[in-house]
């Protein structure tokens, strides 16, 4: 058991360069359901949502020209798809499904994905790779996350160095807890 809870499923660049259709990416939202994962789909149009899509399942929005680009959609234009996500999904489901932003998500845009065009969370592609991006990611979306005191962020103090080390980033350990010290100092004075 290796604690995973969610799977990635649809991204553009499996749509490309392996080239899945909506019909397998279906069946491995079905697969990954039954294996006691939660899938999120990653969609670039409303045509890619299963008319069976599983409650279950998590949606993201990305944009295929901004997927390891740098090139952000705006705000405005992500909003206008999260709506028409959801009242897709609505349509089929009788339970609310998540929907996330991905894209070029950095720590300058993060907070407008949140605050501004109302998603429910990111989904954070290459930005999670670099640990300084990643913490200012993180504590950007800290009042949009639900995360209201600095207590709560404090205890997340204990997690965030272990999730970076666990993705092989222990030469930079040390500027790791210095970046997360320093983040947390920051937003408890703010």
């Amino acid at each position: 058991d290796m604690g995973v809870e969610y799977v990635i499923v649809g991204h553009s660049e499996r749509r490309n360069y392996q080239k899945e259709t909506d019909e397998i990416i279906n069946k491995k939202i079905k697969a990954a359901i039954s294996a006691g994962l939660r899938p999120i789909l990653c969609v670039d149009k409303i045509s890619q949502i299963p008319n069976d899509i599983s409650g279950e399942a998590v949606v993201a929005y990305e944009p295929l020209f901004a997927i390891g680009t740098g090139k952000a959609c705006s705000p405005e234009e992500a909003e206008k798809m999260r709506i028409s996500i959801k009242e897709t999904l609505q349509l089929r489901l009788e339970q609310e499904v998540p929907v996330l932003y991905g894209g070029s998500v950095n720590s300058e845009n993060a907070r407008d994905y949140l605050q501004k065009a109302h998603f429910d969370g990111l989904l954070v592609g290459g930005a999670s790779l670099k640990p300084d991006e990643f913490i200012k990611i993180i504590m950007s979306s800290v009042p949009q996350a639900g995360l209201e005191t600095f207590r709560e962020v404090k205890e997340l103090e204990y997690i965030m160095p272990e999730f970076l080390e666990g993705w092989g980033m222990t030469q930079n350990k040390e500027h790791i807890y210095t970046v997360w010290d320093h983040s947390l100092k920051a937003l408890e004075h703010a």
